[in-house]
């Protein structure tokens, strides 16, 4: 039986989607006992053996840029697909269906902060995730919840669904991440920045609340904050005032993140609200001690490995900084993810 997993965004650069997305194809590639067509950007090559590639059309004319204006020409295709070829079941990895699918279907979503957090969005995107999110939610077979956290959300904030058909999917962690920066990388990056650092990856959106860590950094003249991430412009991002200890690096590789975790003092996590929370895992593959937010989520997910505080207190946060000591790291693997997944395939398969 065919499976079709939807990747328009695998594309994009350092996002956790895009993350979560090409971990998820390399675990299913370990997987041979069901057939697993993956829909692709055209020209795309880094697809893992034996997942077979379905390109995507290229979308162009008016309103090819909208949300709306995509999701429409996609799923017409998908139409046009599946009585071309034929499948049995569709996955979605990031939060939302297509239109009219023929087939039962497999949701992966990683948090629901259109609804909690709407200002973090531009008005077009959030107008459109705010109605398709709920809708897809209600339609799908199945949903994987990326935490407990989640799980709970959903329940809470769409009405009419049975929590019999989420089962939570935690992501892996990618192996890059626990395997040590080589001396040269972080001499490297020594260059840019060798002076005792606090680390924080992101966007400048609301609900990263970057605002207190600024305010806590004020109390630690001694430490410098590097701030990771491209001009912190996602959405709709807030205008910062940064202290004079404070820089932008912009954005990194992988490579130059992962020498930035290792050679920092620790690593910040103010956050408001999450799904589940890459950065801070990748800091502690790293050995790098965590400051984060204390949340529902991010106790979930981080565990006794992080150091928790109340975000909005910014003389809390730099006090959790000062004194800062990595312990554990917690362990999440893409084989279990991809054990979830493959369960939920074989489920709606099988019925």
């Amino acid at each position: 039986m065919r499976v079709l997993l939807h990747c328009p965004f695998v594309l994009a650069e350092n996002t956790g989607i895009t993350r979560y997305i090409k971990g998820l194809l390399q675990a299913l590639a370990a997987h041979s006992d069901i057939e697993i067509h993956c829909l692709i950007p055209p020209g795309w090559s880094g697809l893992p053996d034996p997942l077979k590639p379905i390109e995507l059309p290229t979308h162009s004319g008016g309103g090819a840029g909208h949300p709306l204006g995509r999701l429409l020409r996609e799923s017409a295709f998908l139409r046009r697909l599946h009585k071309k070829q034929g499948f049995a079941l569709f996955h979605s990895p990031f939060g939302y269906l297509p239109f009219s699918l023929p087939t039962p279907s497999v949701l992966t979503v990683p948090d629901l902060r259109i609804l909690r957090w709407p200002q973090s969005f531009s008005p077009l995107r959030g107008a459109f995730l705010r109605a398709i999110m709920p809708r897809s939610i209600r339609q799908a077979s199945h949903i994987l919840p990326m935490s407990q956290f989640t799980k709970r959300e959903i329940l809470a904030l769409v009405p009419g669904v049975s929590s019999e058909k989420l089962t939570v999917a935690y992501p892996g962690v990618d192996t890059f991440w626990s395997t040590p920066a080589s001396p040269q990388e972080r001499s490297e990056f020594r260059q840019r920045l060798s002076r005792d650092f606090v680390l924080a990856v992101g966007t400048s959106e609301p609900h990263k609340n970057l605002p207190a860590l600024l305010e806590a950094m004020e109390k630690l003249p001694e430490k410098k904050l590097a701030l990771v991430g491209e001009t912190f412009s996602s959405g709709r991002s807030q205008a910062l005032t940064l202290p004079p200890n404070a820089c932008i690096l912009g954005r990194l590789t992988d490579t130059e993140l992962r020498a930035a975790y290792a050679e920092a003092s620790a690593y910040c996590f103010p956050s408001l609200y999450e799904g589940f929370g890459y950065p801070p895992l990748e800091a502690l593959a790293q050995s790098c001690p965590v400051v984060a937010a204390d949340i529902p989520v991010l106790r979930e997910v981080l565990g006794t490995s992080a150091s928790f505080v109340d975000p909005r207190d910014p003389a809390g946060l730099a006090a959790a900084l000062q004194a800062a000591r990595y312990d554990s790291t917690p362990a999440y693997t893409w084989q279990a993810h991809a054990e979830t997944v493959l369960a939920a395939y074989r489920a709606i398969l099988s019925s």
